[in-house]
């Protein structure tokens, strides 16, 4: 999700603010109760219409009845801030490792084309990841897995190989992660680096043009409803 904090500090931050609004709302709710007893709404009248043979024992769900609806709605309002900001914490890394998984995909094959030109001019792989990784103007969130690639065998001392193999697991993208497999399998096996690239090249234009027609049906079948029930 390419977020800006470790995961344990995230984490803990959400849970932190999670329970300052969890607590935040029990008080609340105890307050609503509070005012519902006082406007008669929450009474001492029966609620579903059991009786209860033991005298003692009604007694004494009658005297805390009231206080426990008051104490279990506030209980309720806590639960319920405190799992929503919590939550939307804990999605909010969700979402964006999808929208970057989603921008990744559309440029896949645009990047791809780019490195099977660079490999026509004779470019190493190592120099071919480095093009992509500084054009990140152009290839977006693409270039920046290819720039955590170069980052990786810089500062950790790692082979690109090795380097490779790990963008591959930690990418948002299943169709970036099983070209980077099939790229580093090409590479280990000393095969054509430039025909597997135009293979991949053709693969992806066209399941981009399977996927672009995809959208302009769906969109033509929304204009159709759209305009019968207009009409």
């Amino acid at each position: 999700a390419r977020m800006a904090y470790p995961a344990e500090m995230y984490l803990s931050w959400g849970l932190g603010l999670g329970l300052v609004v969890g607590i935040a709302t029990w008080i609340a709710g105890l307050g609503i109760g509070w005012l519902l007893t006082q406007a008669g709404i929450i009474t001492d009248a029966p609620l579903i219409g059991l009786t209860l043979p033991n005298q003692q024992l009604l007694a004494l769900v009658e005297l805390l009845k009231v206080p426990l609806l008051v104490v279990g709605l506030g209980l309720l309002l806590g639960l319920l801030g405190f799992a929503s900001v919590f939550g939307t914490s804990v999605m909010i890394p969700y979402v964006r490792a999808g929208e970057r998984g989603r921008e990744i995909n559309r440029l896949l094959a645009d990047t791809i084309s780019f490195m099977y030109a660079l490999s026509q001019g004779g470019v190493s792989q190592v120099e071919m990841i480095e093009a992509v990784a500084e054009a990140d103007d152009t290839y977006g969130e693409l270039a920046r897995e290819f720039e955590t690639i170069i980052k990786t065998t810089e500062y950790f001392e790692t082979d690109y190989r090795t380097a490779i193999r790990q963008q591959s697991i930690e990418t948002p993208s299943e169709e970036l992660s099983q070209f980077l497999t099939d790229f580093l399998s090409v590479i280990d096996s000393g095969g054509d680096v430039t025909r597997f690239l135009n293979d991949k090249k053709n693969q992806y234009f066209r399941t981009a043009k399977h996927e672009e027609e995809r959208v302009l049906d769906t969109l033509e079948l929304f204009g159709e409803v759209f305009i019968t029930i207009s009409l």
